[in-house]
């Protein structure tokens, strides 16, 4: 079943023109309104072509991507529409972002120039210096009390140039190049993984304006509103303030107020000064609206007569509470995606259906499909994943042919775009359809099979006396599977009180209102601020992230190999007596070594083939420490430290000369190294190890921290892909990753920094066909992970190739290579380690049979049953 908008919707009045820019369309009498802004549009194009050599008619827009990494400001528009001119494309990015985000950025979207402002100016130009970008092409827009003079020029100096330029040559493009050529490269927030580089049409952008102004126009009509003052307060960078605030309102000529940011006193302040008519804005600032109510009734704010909210659903909690204090208000949602090129649903102010998010706008269609079966929802009020087709629904994604294939569709009636959202359709007592947004299909909590909505929770919490900010989240749990969890920001309300007396409050608040497969059985939690995109949107997988380590348990063996310049040094950690070793599930009782399950194995164990066996930890404990040499004439340095209260065990072999002269080797070096390591995961043990190479090592022994090399074992291979590469892989230099006997995907954010840093990075899996047996999909999961990485920063495959490599070792259990024993095959990867990780190395190693093969993604590993599925082809 199709749904379309109320049949009170009028239909688009003009098809939208898929030949012009967006520039075209905003500033001609043909189309919209004429606007001051089209001279100073003018000019900068002329400035702008000049400086960086862009000309209209020649190469694509990706020759002249321009990166707006700024603050909100009345140039913003303007200065994307003089790029436009020019045949280029811009992206906006997120004035929250880091050096290293907006690095990312930079270099994935192939910026050629960055135009930011003062405030964010030492932020933009380490992003720039790290994406190649050069200062001659960085220039400043003007904020609010900026006044220094700075060694860039600014919008206004490129103004003035232009001035004396002749004029650029008209666009020529032919029939439909607007539906084909990107006007803006909108990065998504992120929720869900890495930030997707989002291709927005100039044709996306001019049907979306009508779509949304159409829709809008019955309601204005019958208020008797041609234009407007409005507040430009939400982020320009983010598709709501650029495509609703900008374009649609300044379109049907609303003069728009523009805040650089928001603060409380000076949105109010302005909302006084101006007389607003409409609120644009997102939950959190609804939230400190209602929570602020002393503060607001300082403020005149009787012209307000509309809030209009996005981003994020408004629970109806909150709703309530803005109607209690401004009865006069009007409360409205909006619905819409970065990939819809905004609006999908809007609410109009004579048809408001509490919680709903409006009506479709003209020109959409949508489907909702049973995610389970994939059979189109016909009925009313029955969940399931939106799909959408409009005019607005854009290209898909930059250098992302997988994401782009799956989520862009083609059925038999057209491309459609799956959401990911779940949502329902209800009739509203005006008898009109509207939509009804659940939640994000993958943040649904399954306890028990009953589906519970985050969002649902959050808008409850929201209304407690002693919760400032919430997020809901699943936890798992042995009974129901899942259940939710609440992360909380207190009130100063909470202050005195216990946090059990708290949490007790929090949760009765739940179990008095609502179902008790909703109770909150995974706790409540304190934090001092819960995580948020730019636009407001709660990231949930940061918070399951942080759930996840907290709950990891500690790695039993942790092995770090580290190569330096100086020379090869070997790092085997053990951590003994800091936490129990986890038991193998797949190897024969016995002894440690080759145990066949009659107590004849031959190592220190003996055992009965009945549950004698040593733990790692034992076994080290009875091997003597002290120095030694190696076959190889390396000295070998084996000792326990004391750190963190821990007694850690670790082993160094290199040459004599490298170790320091405080260490027990006495050696002539005086030059104490210094590591830079990932911190742990958390946990007491991962700690103590972390300090153990970053403070300890460095009065042992002489390296060099630019040129660090990581093996993990078992355990530890688990810590390395599953926390340490994903958070903290830009700390290391020259670095290479051999991962032995186990690895996983990412169980934390995979940090823009990491993710670039991986690009630069070896990445050896080293398994055997037990070891898949053992662990299943973990070890498969985790290369495909480690590729899907590589890809979002825009490698081929054979770019992938060159730096992963696996081997499925025929023969042997957990870490038990060829016949060899625990020990001796740890040794053994720890001797041969260079082959594989060194440039140039042979990829040999001994006594494993190593191979380094040429095919992505499934090389040499040997799969069961259905682990095979994600590593062929």
């Amino acid at each position: 079943m199709v749904f379309t908008s109320p049949a009170w919707v009028p239909q688009l009045p003009i098809d939208p023109p898929d030949s012009i820019t967006i520039d075209e369309f905003m500033n001609t009498e043909k189309y919209g309104r004429y606007a001051g802004a089209k001279q100073r549009v003018d000019h900068l194009s002329r400035a702008i072509g000049k400086k960086l050599d862009f000309t209209p008619n020649e190469g694509t827009e990706w020759d002249k991507v321009v990166a707006l990494f700024s603050l909100n400001t009345i140039d913003y528009v303007p200065l994307t529409h003089a790029v436009h001119r020019l045949g280029g494309a811009v992206t906006p990015a997120s004035a929250a972002y880091s050096a290293p985000e907006l690095e990312h950025q930079l270099r994935s979207s192939g910026a050629q120039a960055l135009f930011t402002c003062e405030p964010l100016l030492e932020t933009a130009l380490k992003a720039a210096k790290g994406a190649g970008i050069p200062n001659e092409r960085i220039f400043i827009l003007a904020t609010p009390g900026s006044t220094a003079r700075l060694p860039f020029a600014t919008l206004d100096e490129l103004v003035e140039e232009g001035k004396k330029l002749p004029a650029v040559e008209p666009l020529r493009w032919t029939k439909g190049q607007g539906a084909r050529q990107v006007a803006y490269l909108c990065y998504s927030s992120g929720t869900s993984g890495l930030p997707k580089a989002v291709m927005i049409s100039h044709f996306n952008v001019i049907a979306n304006i009508l779509q949304y102004t159409t829709y809008d126009s019955v309601a204005r009509k019958k208020l008797n509103i041609e234009t407007q003052v409005d507040l430009g307060l939400l982020p320009f960078s983010h598709i709501y303030g650029l495509i609703i605030i900008t374009h649609s309102n300044s379109y049907r000529g609303d003069e728009v107020i523009v805040l650089p940011k928001f603060d409380i006193k000076t949105f109010l302040s302005a909302v006084q000064q101006y007389k607003i008519a409409q609120l644009y804005v997102v939950p959190p600032i609804v939230i400190q609206i209602i929570r602020n109510q002393q503060l607001c009734s300082q403020y005149d704010l009787s012209s307000v007569r509309y809030l209009y909210a996005g981003a994020a659903p408004l629970g109806s909690e909150t709703i309530d509470e803005v109607t209690k204090q401004y009865p006069a208000w009007h409360v409205g949602q909006g619905y819409g995606m970065t990939e819809t090129c905004t609006v999908v649903s809007t609410t109009s102010e004579h048809d408001i259906d509490q919680g709903s998010s409006g009506s479709l706008v003209p020109a959409c269609r949508a489907k909702i499909v049973d995610p389970t079966t994939g059979r189109e929802v016909t009925a009313y009020d029955t969940p399931g994943e939106l799909l959408v087709q409009a005019p607005s629904v854009v290209l898909g994604y930059l250098n992302n042919e997988k994401a782009t294939a799956e989520t862009f569709v083609w059925l038999d009636d057209g491309r459609w775009i799956r959401t990911g959202d779940e949502v329902l359709v209800r009739r509203a007592a005006s008898g009109n359809e509207h939509l009804v947004i659940v939640d994000r299909i993958k943040e649904l909590i399954k306890v028990k099979g009953h589906q519970v909505a985050p969002a649902e929770l959050e808008a409850h919490l929201l209304a407690h006396e002693f919760v400032s900010d919430c997020a809901v989240i699943q936890v798992p749990d042995d009974r129901a599977g899942e259940v939710p969890k609440a992360y909380v920001v207190k009130t100063k309300r909470a202050d005195g009180r216990s946090d059990e007396d708290v949490a007790r409050a929090i949760a009765k608040h739940v179990e008095d209102h609502k179902a008790r497969h909703k109770w909150l059985k995974g706790g409540v939690e304190f934090i001092e601020i819960i995580p948020k995109s730019p636009s407001g949107k709660i990231l949930r997988r940061l918070l399951r992230d942080k759930e996840k380590a907290d709950r990891k348990a500690q790695g039993a063996k942790l092995m770090l190999n580290v190569r330096s310049l100086l020379a090869a040094l070997t790092l085997l950690l053990l951590v003994v007596n800091a936490a129990p070793s986890p038991k193998p599930q797949n190897r024969r009782p016995g002894g440690n070594g080759n145990g066949n399950g009659n107590g004849r194995g031959n190592g220190n164990g003996g055992g009965n083939g009945r549950g004698n066996r040593q733990t790692a930890q034992q076994q080290a404990a009875r091997v003597p420490q002290g120095i030694s040499e190696a076959t190889d004439g390396s000295t070998i340095l084996d000792m326990t430290a004391e750190v963190n209260g821990l007694p850690l065990r670790f082993r160094v072999s290199m040459p004599a000369d490298q170790f320091v002269a405080d260490s027990p080797v006495n050696t002539a070096n005086p030059v104490a190294g210094a590591a830079q390591t990932p911190g742990a995961a958390g946990t007491m043990g991962l700690n103590a190890v972390t300090d153990l190479v970053t403070q300890t090592l460095p009065q042992v022994v002489a390296f060099n921290a630019s040129n660090v090399f990581l093996t993990g074992v078992s355990g530890g291979s688990l810590l390395l892909s599953g926390f340490v590469m994903p958070a903290h892989m830009d700390a290391f230099g020259a670095t290479g990753v051999m991962l032995n006997c186990g690895a996983m995907p990412p169980q934390v954010a995979v940090t823009d920094a990491s993710a670039a840093a991986l690009t630069g990075a070896r990445v050896h899996f080293q398994t055997t066909t037990q070891e898949l047996d053992l662990l299943q999909g973990a070890i498969p999961a985790g290369i495909q992970a480690y590729e899907d990485v590589l890809q979002t920063q825009g490698l081929s495959a054979d770019q992938i190739n060159a730096l992963q490599t696996v081997d499925g070792t025929p023969d042997g259990g957990h870490c038990a290579f060829d016949g060899q024993d625990f020990v001796s095959g740890v040794q053994l990867m720890a001797d041969n380690y260079a082959s594989v990780m060194q440039a140039g190395g042979s990829g040999e190693v001994a006594g494993i049979g190593n191979v380094k093969t040429g095919v992505v993604g499934n090389e040499n590993v040997q799969f069961t049953g259905a682990n095979r599925r994600s590593m062929v082809g």
